[in-house]
């Protein structure tokens, strides 16, 4: 059925008896491909790709304010206008817009002047910092010395700025960890949040992937294979249905390689053969499976390294971009020097190990540790 408010997508050959159009009430939201029939149906599947990328992409990073509205905020605003002669914007116009339009400025300009603004809280040391999602909030600290008054002001500043802003943290929910490879390391007093001590723990999750105190990675790669090999069985069943090889590998993409690229380009480097044979197996399996060659696991680690690489060039505001840079021939990579292959392993160390002459990644390299961030020195992760 057509009508004024959709958009046609496809035209398929009448000959082929499938469906003639595809429509949408979203003009210019996706664009349509034909894909290869179900079995033996003789009718094509339509897949729609959006064609439009998230406004969380699209917009650069802004330090948004918001109003305070304390009791006493309250009272003066309150008192401002309690105060305010309204017969003058009367008697002043006899147009109803400027009328209207003169006491709403004076509103507003009396509740900026009345009600405090205040921006996000974030931190305010160069060796703390804040990570904040949607309902997850991450406090990483260095410690130099063993000195961590910083670490623990900041610690009591995120408390006291939840407390004032009307957010409540969630202490049971709340961990810490610490990562310190120095030898015959103290243990560390125990953080207090509201009132609570906060548990140590050894490793935690982290928007994904699974973070150790020694910063290896088999708990992470272990989820990651489990995950992977219940989504075979799924493969497994839709080669019984005959499914075409093309469906099939388009099913392993978006489900299962989906799941082995998980933050690959945060681990992959770290993993030991072991971990990443295991990867490589589930790999070999959907190959057998679809009975076609697949992407192996450092193809794909290479092509996202490359990709998060090229993404942080031609982001200037991006915080890893000034962590790049070339030589003065411009022809390579500037690389640093470290004590340890932790900083080797990681993915701006690895980004350019894997850059080819003429692509857009030749004219950069990891050039510092962020923020100072050095192994040698302990971190806490609350």
């Amino acid at each position: 059925m057509n009508s004024p408010n959709t958009d046609r997508l496809l035209n398929v050959q009448p000959e082929r008896r499938t469906l003639d159009h595809c429509y949408t009430t979203i003009s210019g939201a996706y664009h349509a491909v034909p894909r290869a029939a179900l079995g033996h149906s003789d009718h094509v599947m339509v897949h729609l790709i959006p064609a439009y990328r998230q406004k969380l992409k699209l917009c650069k990073p802004v330090v948004r304010k918001f109003k305070k509205w304390t009791s006493e905020a309250l009272e003066d605003l309150r008192a401002c206008l309690d105060c305010t002669d309204w017969d003058f914007f009367r008697t002043a116009t006899n147009s109803l817009d400027e009328y209207t339009e003169a006491v709403t400025s004076y509103i507003s300009f009396c509740e900026d002047s009345c009600v405090p603004s205040s921006t996000s809280c974030t931190s305010s040391h160069q060796s703390v910092k804040l990570l904040k999602s949607a309902d997850d909030t991450t406090l990483i600290g260095l410690i130099s010395g063993g000195d961590e008054s910083t670490y623990r002001w900041e610690t009591d500043h995120l408390v006291t700025w939840c407390g004032l802003n009307n957010l409540e943290l969630n202490a049971l929910k709340t961990v810490e960890m610490v990562v310190d490879f120095r030898k015959n390391a103290a243990p560390p007093a125990p953080i207090t949040v509201c009132d609570s001590p906060v548990d140590a723990v050894e490793s935690f999750r982290f928007l994904g992937p699974i973070i150790s105190q020694d910063l290896k990675w088999e708990l992470s790669i272990s989820s990651i294979t489990k995950k992977a090999q219940q989504r075979m069985y799924f493969l497994r069943q839709l080669k019984k249905f005959n499914l075409p090889k093309t469906m099939m590998v388009h099913f392993y993409t978006a489900i299962i390689e989906s799941i082995l690229c998980s933050s690959i380009t945060v681990w992959y480097a770290a993993a030991t053969a072991k971990d990443k044979g295991r990867l490589q197996r589930i790999i070999r399996s959907a190959e057998r499976v679809i009975g076609c060659n697949l992407p192996s696991l450092q193809d794909l680690f290479a092509s996202r390294t490359l990709k998060r690489a090229r993404r942080i060039v031609a982001d200037p505001s991006h915080p890893g971009y000034d962590l790049f840079e070339p030589l003065p021939s411009g022809r390579r990579l500037r690389s640093i020097r470290t004590k340890t292959s932790r900083h080797t392993v990681s993915s701006h160390g690895q980004s350019g190990s894997l850059t080819k002459p003429g692509s857009p990644t030749d004219s950069v390299i990891p050039r510092t540790f962020p923020s100072g961030l050095s192994p040698a020195h302990p971190c806490f992760f609350i």
